[in-house]
């Protein structure tokens, strides 16, 4: 593994008081969807290291 990144849901995003609690950094307490985050890893993967493939999750066959 390489990367990987939390994933908040929007009800969790939405609550600041929450996030706080857990110690989530405010840079972090911006919700994203599972997409968008593989897409930022991919971002800041190009150029550092090789790869032939990617594998993730499907987000239930929606993506």
């Amino acid at each position: 593994m390489v990367n990987t990144r939390l994933y908040l849901p929007k009800e969790w995003t939405e609550d600041k008081k929450r996030c706080d609690k857990a110690g989530i950094p405010l840079q972090d307490q911006e919700f994203k969807t599972k997409p968008k985050l593989a897409l930022e890893m991919l971002k800041e993967a190009q150029g550092v290291i090789e790869y032939d493939w990617v594998g993730g999750d499907a987000v239930c066959g929606v993506n």
